[in-house]
């Protein structure tokens, strides 16, 4: 069978769903603390280590409920490299997408 390859970056880059709810999720990122959350904003969850490094990141938010896991992680990771130091990548070993109804079951801590 031959083999077909495809660019993960060319697919995203040509889905505006995909780049929609990315700038989404890095504009709530980057929100002052101080105002308050837009309805239905994702709740974004950094679990970090003893020297403040983002280790895991869980995101909640029920306007990607049709998306598939890869896909969720795909948007936390290109959002998380948007608004973080370029090396903080190299630590952050998870990436979870969830809805409220899957944080709900898996009891998933949000803010």
């Amino acid at each position: 069978m031959p083999v077909h390859k495809r660019s993960i970056q060319d697919r995203r880059a040509n889905d505006a769903r995909y780049r929609t709810l990315k700038d989404r999720l890095i504009a709530e990122w980057q929100r002052d603390p101080q105002q308050p959350a837009p309805s239905g904003a994702p709740d974004i969850v950094e679990e970090t280590d003893a020297r403040d490094r983002v280790l895991h990141v869980v995101v909640t938010w029920d306007e990607w409920a049709d998306l598939d896991a890869q896909t969720r992680s795909e948007i936390i990771v290109d959002a998380f490299q948007a608004v973080k130091e370029p090396a903080a990548i190299d630590d952050l070993a998870l990436a979870m997408g969830l809805t409220s109804a899957e944080a709900g079951r898996l009891r998933v801590a949000r803010r």
